[in-house]
């Protein structure tokens, strides 16, 4: 993770990747994506990922709701020009259109965050 100055955006489509206190059996864990992108001399520009435990689709299409969903659904509004928060926004916006019509999920677009700056522009 010396990258200096080649530093990405990671998402992190995977549970507890951006919970901020989180304790196991008295023992605090610290923030994986806050650490990676605190990190000297390389590491991330910023990092998404889930304050909770996250879930996947359908079995019949694992695409069809949940952290998957919302990743897909980020990517296919990752477009040069805009900021990571409206990447993220738009995303999340398109999750609740799309998804909620048949099945009530307002959790996922809760649980994922960016741990960054928002007004990063993409390039």
């Amino acid at each position: 993770m010396l990258n200096f100055n080649k530093q990405p955006l990671v998402y992190m489509d995977a549970c507890l990747t951006a919970k901020m206190d989180y304790n196991i059996s008295g023992i605090d864990i610290p923030c994986f994506a806050w650490a990676i992108t605190k990190k000297p001399y390389g590491g991330a520009i910023a990092c998404i990922g889930s304050t909770a435990p996250a879930y996947g689709g359908y079995t019949n299409n694992p695409f069809a709701c949940g952290s998957p969903r919302l990743t897909t659904e980020f990517f296919a509004a990752y477009d040069s020009g805009k900021t990571l928060g409206e990447i993220l926004n738009e995303a999340k916006t398109s999750y609740l259109n799309t998804v909620f019509s048949y099945f009530p999920d307002c959790m996922t677009p809760q649980q994922f965050t960016l741990i960054g700056d928002p007004t990063i522009q993409i390039h």
